[in-house]
């Protein structure tokens, strides 16, 4: 049974997690507690479009990052942007941020930055390892992706929380 307590610690603490911080050139940023699998954070700018609406940027990041020995494939990125309502321009992701569906908005753009970099990262299960390799190794399941859980049963819940704090 969830108390009302455990509900204002969770608030609480989602509220640490996801919040605006503005840098010194006046750019507005969204934390989050979401990391690349090197640890980098993916970057999530606040910008206005030229009609004044905000969007979600990644300001060039994400493709940025990408080694030039490791491409993935163009359809399993065009879907993950498709997918998450990304456009792309000149290397620039951006998603429209909605009135009103603020989480929702952030966690699908940074879902997306999350698989898109998963897709150019190669992983150990991909690595041929010799027959006396796999006997001394202790088997391991991949980290899962962040969006994993379903993104509509979180948002669904939290919705309303997270963008009051935002």
């Amino acid at each position: 049974m969830l108390t009302s307590r455990f509900i204002d610690d969770f608030q609480a603490q989602v509220s640490r997690s996801l919040y605006i911080d503005r840098d010194d050139d006046g750019q507005h940023y969204i934390a989050t507690p979401f990391a690349f699998d090197d640890g980098d954070e993916p970057v999530v700018a606040l910008i206005e479009d030229s009609n004044s609406q905000l969007l979600l940027s990644d300001l060039g990041n994400t493709f940025s990052r990408m080694s030039y020995e490791s491409r993935p494939d163009p359809g399993e990125v065009s879907r993950a942007l498709a997918d998450a309502g990304i456009s792309r321009h000149n290397g620039e992701l951006t998603k429209r941020l909605p009135q009103g569906q603020y989480a929702e908005a952030v966690l699908d753009f940074v879902h997306a930055l999350l698989k898109i970099d998963r897709l150019d990262t190669p992983h150990i299960q991909d690595t041929p390892v010799s027959e006396a390799e796999a006997g001394n190794q202790t088997a391991t399941a991949p980290a899962p992706l962040a969006g994993d859980v379903s993104l509509s049963e979180i948002t669904r819940d939290l919705q309303s929380q997270i963008s009051q704090s935002l």
